[in-house]
Protein backbone atom coordinates (compact mmCIF):
# COMPACT_ATOMS: atom_id res chain seq x y z
CA UNK A 1 0.00 0.00 0.00
CA UNK A 2 1.26 3.42 -0.91
CA UNK A 3 2.64 5.41 2.02
CA UNK A 4 0.51 8.53 1.90
CA UNK A 5 2.74 10.95 3.76
CA UNK A 6 5.75 10.15 1.60
CA UNK A 7 4.12 9.96 -1.79
CA UNK A 8 1.66 12.85 -1.71
CA UNK A 9 4.28 15.60 -2.35
CA UNK A 10 5.88 13.44 -5.06
CA UNK A 11 2.54 12.82 -6.75
CA UNK A 12 1.72 16.52 -6.77
CA UNK A 13 5.07 17.39 -8.39
CA UNK A 14 4.71 14.61 -10.95
CA UNK A 15 1.18 15.66 -11.83
CA UNK A 16 2.37 19.19 -12.43
CA UNK A 17 5.25 17.93 -14.59
CA UNK A 18 2.97 15.81 -16.72
CA UNK A 19 0.62 18.73 -17.13
CA UNK A 20 3.47 20.94 -18.28
CA UNK A 21 4.54 18.33 -20.80
CA UNK A 22 1.07 18.14 -22.24
CA UNK A 23 0.88 21.93 -22.43
CA UNK A 24 4.21 22.01 -24.27
CA UNK A 25 2.94 19.56 -26.89
CA UNK A 26 -0.62 20.71 -27.35
CA UNK A 27 -0.37 24.37 -26.34
CA UNK A 28 -3.67 24.07 -24.57
CA UNK A 29 -4.90 26.39 -21.88
CA UNK A 30 -3.39 26.01 -18.44
CA UNK A 31 -5.17 23.58 -16.12
CA UNK A 32 -5.47 24.37 -12.44
CA UNK A 33 -3.52 21.79 -10.37
CA UNK A 34 -5.57 19.35 -8.34
CA UNK A 35 -4.49 18.61 -4.81
CA UNK A 36 -4.17 14.97 -3.77
CA UNK A 37 -5.87 14.51 -0.42
CA UNK A 38 -5.52 11.85 2.22
CA UNK A 39 -8.02 10.60 4.78
CA UNK A 40 -7.36 10.31 8.51
CA UNK A 41 -5.21 7.36 9.67
CA UNK A 42 -6.99 4.00 10.18
CA UNK A 43 -6.33 3.91 13.94
CA UNK A 44 -9.98 4.98 14.40
CA UNK A 45 -11.14 1.51 13.42
CA UNK A 46 -9.55 0.01 16.53
CA UNK A 47 -10.79 2.73 18.88
CA UNK A 48 -14.10 2.51 20.68
CA UNK A 49 -13.14 4.80 23.55
CA UNK A 50 -15.49 7.70 24.34
CA UNK A 51 -12.84 10.39 24.34
CA UNK A 52 -13.35 12.59 21.27
CA UNK A 53 -16.17 15.16 21.16
CA UNK A 54 -17.85 16.82 18.26
CA UNK A 55 -19.04 20.43 18.83
CA UNK A 56 -22.26 19.62 17.02
CA UNK A 57 -22.99 16.64 19.24
CA UNK A 58 -21.57 17.43 22.65
CA UNK A 59 -23.79 15.64 25.16
CA UNK A 60 -22.62 17.93 27.95
CA UNK A 61 -24.84 20.60 26.37
CA UNK A 62 -27.95 18.47 26.71
CA UNK A 63 -28.19 16.85 23.26
CA UNK A 64 -28.39 13.17 22.52
CA UNK A 65 -28.17 10.56 19.77
CA UNK A 66 -31.12 8.46 18.70
CA UNK A 67 -30.62 4.78 18.00
CA UNK A 68 -30.60 5.42 14.26
CA UNK A 69 -27.65 7.81 14.63
CA UNK A 70 -29.71 11.01 14.37
CA UNK A 71 -28.44 13.87 16.54
CA UNK A 72 -31.09 15.72 18.54
CA UNK A 73 -29.94 18.92 20.26
CA UNK A 74 -33.02 19.55 22.40
CA UNK A 75 -34.62 17.41 25.08
CA UNK A 76 -37.93 15.73 24.28
CA UNK A 77 -41.05 16.91 26.06
CA UNK A 78 -41.31 13.93 28.33
CA UNK A 79 -40.44 13.15 31.91
CA UNK A 80 -37.30 14.86 33.18
CA UNK A 81 -35.79 11.46 33.95
CA UNK A 82 -35.33 9.24 30.91
CA UNK A 83 -37.20 5.97 31.30
CA UNK A 84 -35.86 2.77 29.73
CA UNK A 85 -37.83 1.51 26.75
CA UNK A 86 -38.54 -2.13 26.13
CA UNK A 87 -39.78 -4.80 28.51
CA UNK A 88 -38.23 -7.45 30.73
CA UNK A 89 -40.06 -10.76 30.49
CA UNK A 90 -40.71 -13.21 33.29
CA UNK A 91 -37.61 -15.17 32.32
CA UNK A 92 -35.50 -12.07 33.03
CA UNK A 93 -34.73 -11.37 29.38
CA UNK A 94 -35.12 -7.79 28.14
CA UNK A 95 -36.72 -7.17 24.72
CA UNK A 96 -37.09 -3.92 22.75
CA UNK A 97 -40.66 -2.68 22.31
CA UNK A 98 -40.62 -3.60 18.62
CA UNK A 99 -39.30 -7.15 19.08
CA UNK A 100 -41.42 -9.66 17.14
CA UNK A 101 -42.23 -13.33 17.45
CA UNK A 102 -40.33 -13.81 14.17
CA UNK A 103 -37.27 -12.28 15.85
CA UNK A 104 -37.58 -14.70 18.75
CA UNK A 105 -37.97 -17.63 16.36
CA UNK A 106 -34.87 -16.50 14.41
CA UNK A 107 -32.93 -16.26 17.68
CA UNK A 108 -33.89 -19.79 18.66
CA UNK A 109 -33.03 -21.11 15.19
CA UNK A 110 -29.69 -19.29 15.12
CA UNK A 111 -30.62 -17.51 11.90
CA UNK A 112 -29.09 -14.24 10.75
CA UNK A 113 -31.03 -11.02 10.31
CA UNK A 114 -32.67 -10.46 6.92
CA UNK A 115 -32.93 -6.66 7.14
CA UNK A 116 -31.09 -3.79 8.83
CA UNK A 117 -34.11 -3.14 11.05
CA UNK A 118 -34.20 -6.75 12.18
CA UNK A 119 -30.46 -6.70 12.83
CA UNK A 120 -30.81 -3.55 14.94
CA UNK A 121 -33.61 -5.04 17.08
CA UNK A 122 -31.86 -8.33 17.69
CA UNK A 123 -28.47 -6.73 18.30
CA UNK A 124 -30.05 -4.32 20.81
CA UNK A 125 -31.62 -7.25 22.66
CA UNK A 126 -28.36 -9.19 22.80
CA UNK A 127 -26.20 -6.23 23.82
CA UNK A 128 -28.53 -5.01 26.57
CA UNK A 129 -28.93 -8.49 28.06
CA UNK A 130 -25.18 -9.06 27.97
CA UNK A 131 -24.64 -5.81 29.88
CA UNK A 132 -27.33 -6.79 32.40
CA UNK A 133 -25.83 -10.25 32.93
CA UNK A 134 -22.30 -8.88 33.41
CA UNK A 135 -23.56 -6.24 35.84
CA UNK A 136 -25.47 -8.78 37.93
CA UNK A 137 -22.45 -11.05 38.10
CA UNK A 138 -20.23 -8.19 39.24
CA UNK A 139 -22.76 -6.49 41.55
CA UNK A 140 -25.22 -9.17 42.71
CA UNK A 141 -26.58 -6.95 45.50
CA UNK A 142 -27.40 -3.96 43.28
CA UNK A 143 -31.06 -2.95 43.47
CA UNK A 144 -30.97 -0.04 40.99
CA UNK A 145 -32.12 -2.17 38.10
CA UNK A 146 -34.07 0.52 36.23
CA UNK A 147 -31.16 2.99 36.38
CA UNK A 148 -28.70 0.43 35.08
CA UNK A 149 -31.15 -0.75 32.39
CA UNK A 150 -31.38 2.81 31.06
CA UNK A 151 -27.56 2.96 30.88
CA UNK A 152 -27.38 -0.47 29.21
CA UNK A 153 -29.83 0.65 26.51
CA UNK A 154 -27.88 3.89 25.93
CA UNK A 155 -24.60 1.97 25.62
CA UNK A 156 -26.13 -0.55 23.22
CA UNK A 157 -27.52 2.21 21.03
CA UNK A 158 -24.10 3.87 20.92
CA UNK A 159 -22.40 0.60 19.96
CA UNK A 160 -24.74 0.11 17.00
CA UNK A 161 -24.40 3.71 15.80
CA UNK A 162 -20.62 3.51 16.15
CA UNK A 163 -20.60 0.20 14.28
CA UNK A 164 -22.25 1.86 11.28
CA UNK A 165 -19.87 4.79 11.58
CA UNK A 166 -16.84 2.47 11.41
CA UNK A 167 -18.38 0.63 8.45
CA UNK A 168 -18.64 3.89 6.51
CA UNK A 169 -15.07 4.75 7.49
CA UNK A 170 -13.82 1.41 6.16
CA UNK A 171 -15.65 1.92 2.87
CA UNK A 172 -14.06 5.35 2.36
CA UNK A 173 -10.62 4.03 3.32
CA UNK A 174 -10.89 1.14 0.87
CA UNK A 175 -12.01 3.51 -1.89
CA UNK A 176 -9.06 5.82 -1.18
CA UNK A 177 -6.64 2.89 -1.41
CA UNK A 178 -8.04 1.80 -4.79
CA UNK A 179 -7.84 5.34 -6.20
CA UNK A 180 -4.26 5.85 -5.04
CA UNK A 181 -3.16 2.48 -6.42
CA UNK A 182 -4.60 3.31 -9.85
CA UNK A 183 -2.97 6.74 -9.75
CA UNK A 184 0.38 5.20 -8.90
CA UNK A 185 0.07 2.75 -11.81
CA UNK A 186 -0.36 5.67 -14.20
CA UNK A 187 2.75 7.38 -12.85
CA UNK A 188 4.70 4.13 -13.12
CA UNK A 189 3.57 3.89 -16.75
CA UNK A 190 5.49 7.12 -17.47
CA UNK A 191 8.41 6.14 -15.21
CA UNK A 192 7.56 9.14 -13.02
CA UNK A 193 8.63 11.53 -15.82
CA UNK A 194 6.77 14.24 -17.79
CA UNK A 195 4.36 12.99 -20.44
CA UNK A 196 6.09 14.75 -23.34
CA UNK A 197 9.19 12.59 -22.79
CA UNK A 198 7.18 9.40 -23.34
CA UNK A 199 7.49 9.55 -27.14
CA UNK A 200 6.90 5.80 -27.39
CA UNK A 201 3.31 6.35 -26.22
CA UNK A 202 0.82 7.75 -28.77
CA UNK A 203 -0.38 11.28 -28.12
CA UNK A 204 -4.02 10.20 -27.96
CA UNK A 205 -3.18 7.71 -25.22
CA UNK A 206 -1.27 10.34 -23.24
CA UNK A 207 -4.26 12.69 -23.44
CA UNK A 208 -6.53 9.94 -22.19
CA UNK A 209 -4.19 9.20 -19.30
CA UNK A 210 -4.12 12.87 -18.32
CA UNK A 211 -7.90 12.97 -18.22
CA UNK A 212 -7.91 9.85 -16.05
CA UNK A 213 -5.38 11.40 -13.66
CA UNK A 214 -7.55 14.49 -13.38
CA UNK A 215 -10.63 12.36 -12.66
CA UNK A 216 -8.78 10.30 -10.06
CA UNK A 217 -7.63 13.39 -8.18
CA UNK A 218 -11.17 14.77 -8.22
CA UNK A 219 -12.47 11.55 -6.69
CA UNK A 220 -9.68 11.59 -4.09
CA UNK A 221 -10.69 15.12 -3.10
CA UNK A 222 -14.33 14.04 -2.86
CA UNK A 223 -13.32 11.06 -0.74
CA UNK A 224 -11.49 13.36 1.66
CA UNK A 225 -14.51 15.66 1.99
CA UNK A 226 -16.69 12.68 2.88
CA UNK A 227 -14.12 11.53 5.42
CA UNK A 228 -13.98 14.94 7.06
CA UNK A 229 -17.78 15.03 7.27
CA UNK A 230 -17.78 11.53 8.74
CA UNK A 231 -15.27 12.56 11.40
CA UNK A 232 -17.55 15.41 12.43
CA UNK A 233 -20.41 12.92 12.85
CA UNK A 234 -18.50 10.59 15.16
CA UNK A 235 -20.98 9.33 17.77
CA UNK A 236 -20.32 10.42 21.34
CA UNK A 237 -20.32 7.85 24.11
CA UNK A 238 -23.37 8.43 26.34
CA UNK A 239 -23.10 9.92 29.79
CA UNK A 240 -24.01 7.09 32.13
CA UNK A 241 -25.96 7.77 35.31
CA UNK A 242 -25.61 4.51 37.24
CA UNK A 243 -22.29 3.99 39.02
CA UNK A 244 -20.83 1.88 41.81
Amino acid sequence: MLKKRVWIPILIVLLAAIGCGLFYERQVSKQEPVKVYTPVPPERVAQLQPTAKSPASDTSQGGHFHADGTWHAEAHETSETAQPSGETQSDGVWYPDNYTQADIAADLAGEGAATDEEYHRRAMKNLVNNYIREHREKYPDCTEHEAFLADAIAKAEWVLVDERHIGRYNQLTDEFTRLMEELEQLFEKYNYRPAYEATHIPESERLQDMERIKALNARIAENDEKMEALNREEPIYPKLMHTH
